[in-house]
């Protein structure tokens, strides 16, 4: 039983890895978005 909770911890934790990761990706992107509409005058 306290291996499957150990188990469980570590995959939640991968998940929460894996989604930060996303998060930080899409918001570099919306934030290069902005700054070359910012280039083009729009």
């Amino acid at each position: 039983m306290r291996e499957l909770m150990i188990f469980a911890v570590s995959v939640l934790g991968v998940c929460i890895l894996l989604a930060g990761q996303e998060f930080r990706k899409v918001r570099e992107w919306k934030m290069t978005e902005e700054d070359s509409e910012e280039e083009m005058g729009i």
